[in-house]
């Protein structure tokens, strides 16, 4: 017997939001191609930053999926409390996280995304035990006409 995907998850306008206030890849790429229509419309520009985090997969090992999912949670906490709130953090998949920066232009990118870093220097908690985690980041800019550009 073969298991599908049940047919609600691809409804129109369905969009799940994976931990509390925050988006996943859909919600994005549907606020993102807003934020490219409007750069079209004003010359403005929309920035990205791409933050992945470290030994997130080692949690997941060592400790199991239920601490990694609470890892993710207290991220899902704490980063779009940094940002704007015109602006998304979105999670993309595993542990490989989105900002998107409508008109980037008044944004010091560089500031918030050592903001975004400091945010997660403190340990996280989870069952009295203490889990570090860092994050890698790669920023860009997206043009009005792709493809990506990142720097």
């Amino acid at each position: 017997m073969r298991l599908g995907r049940p047919g609600w998850l691809g409804a129109p306008g369905f969009v799940p939001l994976l931990f509390p206030g925050l988006p996943n890849r859909t919600l994005h790429a549907d606020r993102l191609g807003q934020a490219l229509r409007v750069d079209a419309r004003m010359g403005t520009s929309t920035g990205l930053l791409l933050l992945d985090l470290d030994r997130f997969k080692q949690i997941n090992d060592t400790s199991g999926h239920h601490y990694g999912d609470e890892v993710l949670t207290q991220v899902g906490r704490v980063w779009p409390a940094v940002v704007r709130d015109a602006d998304t953090v979105a999670r993309l998949a595993g542990d490989g996280f989105v900002v998107l920066w409508p008109d980037v232009g008044s944004v010091d990118v560089t500031a918030v995304a050592a903001t975004l870093r400091s945010a997660l220097k403190m340990p996280f908690h989870v069952e009295n035990t203490e889990l570090d985690v860092e994050v890698s980041a790669a920023r860009g800019q997206v043009a009005t006409a792709l493809p990506l550009t990142f720097t």
